[in-house]
């Protein structure tokens, strides 16, 4: 209570059941869901090793000053005559319970119920004297990548006693803006582009890299491996002197990466965008984030500067038409003739920053925190760190192979080794760490999951523990 004094809350919380219209990214959450009231796989969990002194009351109320501040965290869903309402409600108390690591990670994964307005999720896992882990659960309607951000600098300095900048505009505002710019003749212009870019793209291929009949459940695994200081320092360097982004190198690379071992030269990858340019949102907490599909053509003969080149013009174009919801952009597929889904796998350059979180006289370290479940049969979350960038693959059980990962995350290391100093060579050329043949793993076109014989790894792939692989300039 202490800790609620002198910090003000959001402006809609005088009126706790202001209903209103959700917003497309929350109605295509809320429906994902109800498909699968049973899966936590929009469940997002942080975890937090602390050492040192934690006040868990202090963080208790600090947690609570939050949820009353940040209408995302308090609000309920309902459907209403085919229109998803979302009515912010009354803030909650949060429970800080201090439970075994197992319960505590249960408690994680227990799925979310979204007729509730409780959206945020803590617990304690007490590991030893002045050690504990923290984790912090939010579904993924009520938060994305930038708003974690901004929720752990907020809670950082209500336990630091700083004080919180004035509130942002509240969500409603948010589902407002981007209710009226669909009504615009500038959303009608990036509907008419992406009408015009997906006539003449899907004719050409660009199906799913794991077809999804055969394969059944959302069981996750995870992969680490980075990317060390130097190398990635270099992949910086020859973007900017190549007048391209970063993404576009790391998305080639990826794409480089898939092709070559799935045989495939076609890629489809979908990428999420902020989606807060419309706006004074940049502050805002909840789910705002958008996702457009970008298309790769791998051609061998390319040379790499072309290649990359050609990728960050198209990716450019893509941005440019990112406000269009990505309801409309797969309605727009379908009229095509598009009878599968847009893309299988992601590719996520975070922005999420998890080391915000600051508490005073203790050491915030955070930890990967692998989720039961997986969203798509592949992501590749790219996170850039002081030493480098750490990537993490997240994937689907029933669809790939821990040796698979392994290989896949060998070829993007050994490509991102290369590709600085490659870019007048040809695509084929760059280094992947063995040669086509050894290197494919046989039935991903078909999306079959594989149980890889030694003919098809490569040697470096073979000398690594599949759950422990990193690529690093030491």
């Amino acid at each position: 209570a202490r800790l609620l004094r002198g910090h003000s809350v959001s402006p809609e919380a005088a009126d706790p059941e202001a209903r209103y219209p959700a917003a497309r990214e929350q109605s295509r959450l809320f429906f994902l869901q109800s498909l699968s009231p049973a899966s936590s796989a929009y469940n997002e969990t942080f975890a937090f090793d602390i050492e040192g002194p934690l006040q868990a009351e202090q963080l208790r109320a600090a947690l609570n000053v939050l949820v009353a501040r940040h209408a995302a965290l308090r609000t309920r869903f309902e459907l209403v005559d085919g229109v998803v309402s979302a009515i912010p409600s009354a803030p909650y108390e949060v429970d800080l319970p201090c439970l075994p690591e197992a319960e505590a990670e249960a408690r994680c994964n227990t799925p979310f119920d979204l007729s509730r307005p409780e959206m945020l999720r803590a617990s304690l896992t007490g590991l030893a004297q002045d050690r504990h882990l923290l984790f912090l659960t939010i579904h993924h309607i009520a938060i994305d990548g930038q708003s974690i951000t901004e929720f752990l600098m907020q809670l950082s300095a209500l336990l630091g006693g700083q004080p919180l900048a004035s509130p942002a505009k509240p969500y409603q505002a948010f589902a407002q803006t981007r209710a009226d710019f669909r009504l615009s003749e500038g959303y009608d212009r990036q509907i008419a582009d992406w009408q015009q870019d997906l006539s003449q793209i899907l004719p050409l291929g660009f199906q799913p890299l794991f077809p999804a009949e055969g394969h059944s459940g959302r069981a996750g695994g995870f992969h680490q491996a980075s990317i060390g200081g130097a190398q990635w320092r270099a992949l910086q360097v020859c973007a900017q002197e190549h007048g391209v982004s970063l993404f576009a190198l790391l998305a080639l690379l990826f794409a480089n990466g898939l092709s070559r071992l799935t045989g495939r030269t076609d890629i489809a990858i979908g990428a999420p965008v902020a989606n807060r340019s419309l706006g004074d949102f940049e502050r805002l907490v909840g789910m705002c984030v958008n996702t457009v599909p970008f298309f790769v053509e791998i051609r061998r003969d390319d040379r790499l500067g072309d290649a990359v080149t050609r990728l960050d013009r198209h990716l450019k174009r893509t941005l440019a038409r990112q406000d269009v919801d990505f309801d409309e952009v797969r309605d727009i597929a379908v009229a095509t003739g598009r009878t599968t889904a847009l893309f299988d796998t992601m590719l996520v350059l975070e922005n999420t920053h998890l080391d915000q979180l600051k508490i005073g006289g203790a050491n915030v370290t955070p930890r990967l925190y692998c989720k039961p479940e997986a969203k798509f049969p592949l992501t590749l979350f790219v996170t850039e760190t002081s030493d480098g960038a750490d990537l993490v693959f997240e994937y689907q059980t029933a669809v790939l192979s821990p040796l698979q990962i392994t290989a896949l995350a060998d070829a993007i290391g050994c490509g991102a080794s290369a590709l600085p100093g490659s870019l007048a060579l040809a695509l084929g050329a760059l280094s992947v760490g063995a040669d086509d043949g050894r290197a494919q793993l046989r039935g991903w076109s078909e999306g079959s999951r594989v149980a890889i014989g030694e003919p098809w790894l490569p040697d470096a792939v073979k000398a690594h523990n599949p759950d422990d692989i990193a690529v690093s300039d030491q």
